[in-house]
């Protein structure tokens, strides 16, 4: 059919997203329900810098540790958003995140993502939440009970022209131009049958990015984050900590330099550049770095950190506590002794073990302590036991034997 008999479908309908648990990468069907779940969902707040890091795609060791589920990819095409959902972690997508998550979407389509003229407006009200080094994407994070959702939206993915023979056009009218010369009602009508344009075939120009998480398991590995990363001299000595998603820069022996950005993964692990072969072990990588010659520096320095929480030690006679405010409760958590990474000290030929103190708090975060609480706490036990052996000697009876009163007589 050409094109002067086929006009333009300018129609408008209002779609509700629902959630297919089938294949990865599977398109998320848009289908007209009248019973649809609305939740109370909070307002968009913006991201912090740390947040930013996690409305990105993550590797497999990130994955498991801050409970990623998957990422929610939409397009606006003629006020219709067209997505395609990603697995990362199929076993946490329930059918009670998949219901919560139809919810929270249809929730901000109302208005928020109405269309992409709402989504830019919303954006640009709220200049805060744009992201440092992304131009023109802005990072929103939405919290349920149980679910994080991190949107990253890109207000410039469609915000350029094209060159033709008629001159030079904005990128939307050139899809309805080239949509309407190739037999279909509109380019949105085009899209729905599988076709795009040519030279946007492997371009990815999403307007939407919702990468969805445990909020447990986030705000866990997150807290963990804020530590950094760790790197060691060869005599495994730290020499500096970098925070996630920091640059260091290794200079090589030849005097070639080479700059990658890190991602924590736990205490021992951390991911350098990109690749499915980038999780290193600070000792390992410590090592490594002393055999080739080559000299790691950071380009990117650690927050302030906070005073560290006090900590109040107790003993019960037999065991020792750590007593902390967790979300405004007092806990009184045991603590572990553990003997932690075995390191060689070359200068001395010899091997020792670091010893590592820690406690559980109920949330299932594990807090290691910090030099300073790791002195304070053995000058507690040091003290605890000077008491106790005082008490002990005091408590001991000082009457004569029988033996002793016999020979006195």
């Amino acid at each position: 059919m050409s094109s002067a008999t086929k006009p333009f479908n300018k129609s408008r309908c209002r779609q509700v997203f629902k959630l297919n648990t089938c294949r990865m990468k599977e398109v998320i069907t848009l289908k007209e329900r009248n019973d649809v779940r609305h939740c109370d969902v909070p307002l968009l707040h913006p991201t912090t810098s740390a947040e930013d890091l996690y409305a990105f795609p993550q590797s497999p060791n990130i994955t498991y540790s801050s409970g990623f589920i998957g990422c929610l990819k939409g397009e606006f095409e003629d006020n219709n958003l067209f997505t395609l959902w990603s697995d990362a972690a199929r076993h946490l997508k329930t059918d009670e995140f998949v219901s919560e998550m139809n919810s929270v979407l249809d929730t901000l389509k109302e208005k928020t993502l109405l269309n992409r003229k709402n989504m830019r407006s919303y954006c640009r009200s709220h200049s805060s939440a744009m992201m440092s080094g992304k131009e023109e994407q802005y990072g929103f994070r939405v919290d349920t009970d149980q679910y994080s959702y991190l949107f990253r939206l890109r207000v410039g993915a469609h915000d350029r022209e094209i060159k033709t023979n008629l001159g030079t056009i904005p990128i939307e009218d050139y899809r309805e131009l080239v949509a309407s010369q190739r037999g279909f009602d509109s380019y949105a009508d085009m899209r729905r049958q599988g076709y795009r344009l040519p030279s946007e075939r492997n371009e990815d120009l999403s307007d939407v990015y919702c990468y969805c998480y445990r909020k447990d398991m986030l705000d866990a590995h997150m807290r963990q984050a804020e530590r950094g990363i760790s790197f060691l001299d060869e005599h495994y000595e730290e020499r500096f900590r970098l925070p996630d998603g920091g640059r260091m820069r290794v200079t090589y022996a030849n005097d070639d330099r080479q700059d990658f950005v890190c991602r924590y993964v736990d205490d021992y692990h951390f991911e350098m550049g990109t690749g499915s072969d980038t999780c290193c072990h600070i000792n390992q990588f410590a090592e490594k770095m002393a055999q080739c010659g080559c000299l790691v520096e950071p380009l990117d320095k650690m927050p302030e950190q906070k005073k560290e929480e006090q900590i109040v030690f107790s003993c019960d006679g037999k065991n020792y506590f750590a007593e902390i405010e967790i979300w405004g409760q007092m806990e009184r958590c045991p603590i572990r002794c553990v003997n932690g990474v075995r390191r060689f000290d070359r200068l001395n030929q010899q091997v020792k073990r670091e010893v590592v103190y820690s406690f559980t708090t109920s949330d299932g975060v594990v807090h290691q302590l910090s030099p300073e609480n790791t002195n304070r706490y053995k000058e507690f036990v040091e003290q605890t036991v000077k008491s106790q052996a005082v008490l002990e000697q005091a408590m001991q009876t000082h009457e004569p034997s029988e033996e002793v009163k016999a020979k006195a007589l």
